[in-house]
This record gives C-alpha cells, structure tokens and sequence, in this order.
C-alpha cells in the first residue's frame, strides 16, 4: 500500500470532516435511536463525533490507497506486511510467462479477509523466508509491472471468501446450536 508521512494531513484532514458530519448529525437527530447507557454517558453529538471521525480516517485512508494503486506515476510498493491479518498482502497467481513471472493481486486485508483490491503487479518470486519461533514469513518479489486488479481475479477472490465465511458460520452455528 502506498501511504507515507506525506498522507498524514489528509488523513487527519478526513477525520477532522467525518467527525463535524457526525457531531452535526449526532445534534440533529432526537434521543433513544441507541441504548440510553451508550446515550447518556456523552450524547448523541458525542456518538455522531466518535463514529464520524471514525469513518472519515477509514475513508480517508481508502481514498489515497486506491488513487495511489491507479495512478501509473506512483512509487511501486515492494513490502507487502500485515499485522494480526490487517494490511496487505498479494492473492492469486494467473498468466504465468516462461521466465517464471506471474499477474497477482495486492489486496488491503482486516482480520485476514480481504476487503477491497489494491493493484496488481506482475512478479517473480525470489526466496520465501520463514521463523518458526517468531511465527513470521518475508518473501521476496521483484515487481515487473504495475496494473488496475482484475474484475475476474477479484470475483474469484470474493467468491471465495464468501464461501470460507459461510463455511466458517455455519460450523460455529452448529457448534453452538
């Protein structure tokens, strides 16, 4: 993903919006839409602050992400990281080539579910490091090429999140029932 210490303001910038929008909105609308000990501790403004700014940093932080990942001009990332399953991380492998290089697909990922594509990058995989007792991977890539996502990479993708969700549901459904 290609957010610097540059995107700093704008970020802040947004949260600095969504929080007004929600303050606004917390004001206009009357008393028991939430639960009166949520309501009551700092007010519907208070709430309409909180969720509002919320929502403007996530915006925010989607908006630059994507226009960077579009823009043909932008630095190409070369660290794919997440922490606890939240960052990015590259899915897929289609169109392979002879000189070993393939099309995948960098997704931002929340919990490791992927949310929304990134870009897609034609690659070779160098080496794949692991530590066991740290639990952590690193894998190499040199970046061959820089691409809009794929509608056809990203419905797979979803598809199949949707079916691992479901799968997941309906375990822990019957595990409870």
């Amino acid at each position: 993903m290609n957010l610097r210490a540059r995107h700093v303001p704008r970020i802040l910038l947004g949260g600095a919006v969504g929080a007004a929008i929600g303050w606004l909105l917390g004001s206009a609308i009357g008393s028991g839409v939430f639960p009166k000990d949520m309501e009551e501790p700092i007010g519907l403004p208070g709430i309409g602050l909180m969720f509002g700014s919320i929502v403007g940093l996530a915006v925010s932080v989607i908006a630059i992400v994507v226009k960077a990942a579009r823009d043909p001009n932008a630095e190409v990332v070369r660290n794919f990281t997440q922490l606890n399953g939240s960052g990015s991380i590259l899915i897929g492998r289609s169109d392979r080539a002879d000189d070993g290089s393939y099309w995948t697909t960098e997704w931002f990922t929340l919990a490791w579910i992927p949310i929304f594509p990134v870009c897609r990058y034609r690659v070779i995989k160098h080496s794949e490091k692991s530590s066991v007792i740290l639990g952590q991977s690193h894998t190499e890539y040199s970046i061959l090429e820089k691409a809009s996502p794929r509608g056809s990479d990203v419905v797979k993708v979803y598809s199949v999140t949707m079916v691992v969700l479901m799968v997941i549901s309906l375990m822990a459904f019957f595990m409870i029932r």
